[in-house]
């Protein structure tokens, strides 16, 4: 649209050279592209428009900019990563229950029994192990069994076993400063610095896109009201300049200048309007959520007039605010914090694999013999029960 009303004021302005000696084309022109740009605003007062200061623009930014939203969920992400890293750390609970059972056919008189032999096993435990901060690490584990059997052999059924082990182990040279998990963990905190001066640059660098915008977008608005006071004393001093022709003042080549004047503010005018809308859409793209009503046809109109203030500059306290608050800089020195970390924890990695270790184990057994003798009497008077039917039956067969 901005090329068209360009070529069409091109058009105008050549078509007034040409036609010098109509005045009432020109001015039949003019007024169809002052009317044109008097229509604008026109068009515009349907739309709602949003007032605001420059400060309720950065507000604005600050809460629904996509790329401040957008930067400002990394931080969070890095927080995740963190505690990932920090739980290697945790303790570890671990139980386990298993039972088993064997049933062994007698083959022999040294079986251990008559008919079979039935063993069975119950078994469970509990473990806890933890890796600590400073590179240690403790196990500790208590496991029960109860044994039970029938064979003749064995005089103790059931039986009963416990053990408790309980082991920590320290590193002396690698791993000792700094381990992988320690490395991990370090690393990660310092991306999560990263991310805090990432998201501090993104701050900046849009609150200081969206003052630009705003005093641009305030000085396009000023420069259209210039720009229409042009036009109008152009204006003005062609309609002078027909009446020196139609009297007889002034030489009808003479009107050619004031008429070039005309279409040359013609298209100021146009081009100030233009600039505008890009300068209007560059600060609503910052400003608003896309997602919101009347995004692309709410008009903005800045409410804050530029300051002019003389301000004393101190070169010293502005080197130094830049060295300490400069994000870059700061993003540097985080890059060098991290290389420093890989780089002693490599180091770390070349010395030997010396640890010191102690233990402590104890294990206990308990029997029942009572219940073992009267299991045995039990088993020893269905085996003699077993033996007299197989007697009987073999009587039988014989006769």
């Amino acid at each position: 649209m901005y090329r068209l009303l360009l070529g069409a004021v091109t058009a105008v302005a050549i078509a007034a050279l040409v036609m010098s000696a109509a005045p009432a084309s020109a001015q039949s022109s003019s007024f169809s592209i002052s009317s044109l740009t008097a229509q604008a605003p026109a068009a515009s007062t349907a739309e709602p428009v949003k007032r605001l200061s420059i400060d309720e623009a950065v507000l604005l930014a600050l809460e629904q900019n996509l790329g401040i939203r957008i930067q400002r969920i990394d931080p969070q992400i890095q927080d995740i990563v963190i505690a990932q890293s920090r739980s290697f750390w945790a303790p570890n609970l671990n139980a386990n229950f298993s039972r088993n059972g064997q049933t062994q056919q007698s083959t022999s008189s040294l079986s251990g029994g008559a008919l079979s032999v039935e063993n069975g096993r119950f078994a469970n435990g509990v473990g806890l192990s933890q890796l600590l901060p400073w590179g240690g690490a403790y196990r500790a584990n208590w496991n029960n069994n109860r044994d039970t059997t029938t064979s003749l052999f064995l005089n103790f059924s059931p039986q009963l076993q416990s053990a408790v082990n309980l082991n920590y182990t320290q590193p002396l040279l690698r791993d000792f400063k700094i381990d992988q998990v320690r490395q991990q963990v370090q690393l990660s905190s310092k991306l999560r610095e990263l991310s805090d001066v990432q998201l501090q640059a993104v701050i900046v660098q849009t609150t200081r896109n969206v003052k630009t915008a705003y005093w641009d977008l305030s000085y396009a608005i000023n420069n259209v009201t210039a720009q229409r006071q042009s036009l109008e004393l152009a204006e003005r001093s062609l309609r002078d300049n027909q009446r020196r022709v139609e009297v007889g003042t002034m030489a009808p080549i003479d009107i050619i200048q004031a008429q070039a004047e005309v279409a040359t503010n013609e298209q100021n005018v146009i081009v100030a309007e233009a600039e505008i809308k890009r300068n209007e859409d560059r600060l609503r793209a910052l400003i608003f959520d896309p997602d919101m009503a009347n995004f692309w046809t709410t008009t903005l109109e800045p409410t804050d007039a530029a300051p002019y203030e003389e301000q004393a500059i101190d070169v010293d306290a502005a080197i130094r605010n830049a060295l300490d608050k400069r994000s870059d800089l700061n993003q540097i020195k985080n890059s060098l914090a991290q290389n420093d970390i890989n780089i002693r924890y490599f180091r770390n990695q070349r010395l030997p694999d010396i640890a010191a270790s102690v233990s402590y184990i104890a294990t206990g057994t308990q029997r029942h013999a009572a219940e073992s003798r009267r299991f045995l009497v039990d088993y020893v008077r269905r085996h003699s029960r077993a033996n007299r039917g197989r007697q009987s039956q073999l009587q039988l067969r014989s006769r």
